[in-house]
């Protein structure tokens, strides 16, 4: 039974990554057999028209990233450094996308298309890159002879670099339109802007209409509700001077008090000096009565 479930579950995988492994070699084969048949047969700069004004094949080396960019990286690495470093970047890439592709299997035929139409490209272009130095590019179009940006022919590139851009195509439009999970979060997020897009006119339409209100209100209305606060400050004002009063009643009250108690003290003090007089005086007669 084990034997049996095991072969089962292999022959499975096996049909199951045929699709994909025949793109990703039929891909990298068709790049590199082209590549070495513009190189045996064309020196480079040797152009051949196809399609006139529109087609040709040129021969030429890229030791930059797709379509002849290197982002600046030239002139701070140099040559080698940047050469290094998109191996290293395609080795990365290589792997996140075969982790993608056969880690969701379920995602369907177009995604893996995809997937493999990338990974594809990448390992026909890292080919050339550690083995070569350099990629070998040919294909190269014409605008009509119009110039567009500056220039009359698109970048010169290969069929590596088509399969990467018909891959990144078909992986934008599997999200776009066949992705459940992508247009659930995108109709999700375009609510969620929608809702708050509707709140703020809502308040603003409201704050809106308070103030028409405050403006269209009659004068009587107006001055009504400015005064509903007047007996408030009224009773605040009584109240204060309320206080003030009786504050300054006790004050001379205690003031009065003070003086009537002076003047007992004085009148007390002058009584004392009268009755010291009188007796001084009964004193004085009593000796001349002795005499």
């Amino acid at each position: 039974m084990r034997k049996s479930e095991f072969t089962t579950k292999l022959i499975s995988i096996i049909k199951w990554i045929i699709p994909e492994v025949a793109i990703i070699f039929g891909g990298l084969l068709l790049d590199l057999i082209s590549k070495l048949i513009v190189q045996s047969n064309m020196k480079q700069g040797d152009s051949v028209t196809l399609i006139p004004k529109f087609l040709h094949i040129t021969y030429t080396v890229n030791r930059n990233a797709a379509f002849s960019f290197d982002f600046g990286l030239g002139g701070l690495i140099g040559e080698q450094g940047v050469r290094i470093f998109f191996i290293i970047i395609t080795l990365l890439a290589v792997g996140f996308f075969g982790f993608l592709l056969f880690k969701k299997p379920k995602k369907g035929m177009l995604f893996r298309v995809a997937f493999s139409l990338i990974i594809s490209g990448a390992l026909g272009n890292l080919y050339d890159r550690i083995f070569l130095g350099y990629v070998r590019d040919f294909i190269q179009f014409e605008y009509f002879g119009l110039e567009i940006f500056g220039s009359r022919t698109f970048a010169i590139f290969n069929i590596a670099d088509s399969c990467v851009v018909i891959g990144v195509v078909l992986l934008l439009i599997f999200f776009l339109f066949f992705d459940k999970t992508f247009k659930k979060d995108g109709e999700k997020a375009t609510e969620n802007v929608q809702s708050a897009a509707v709140d703020a006119n809502k308040s603003g339409e409201a704050a809106i209409a308070n103030n028409n209100n405050t403006v269209d209100m009659p004068t009587d209305e107006k001055e009504e509700i400015s005064c509903d606060a007047c007996p408030q400050a009224e009773s605040a004002d009584e109240s204060v001077t309320n206080h003030d009063g009786e504050e300054s009643l006790n004050d001379t009250s205690e003031t009065d008090a003070q003086v009537e108690s002076a003047d007992e003290s004085d009148a007390d003090h002058g009584n004392d000096n009268i009755n010291e007089t009188t007796e001084t005086d009964t004193q004085v007669e009593n000796g001349a009565e002795n005499k």
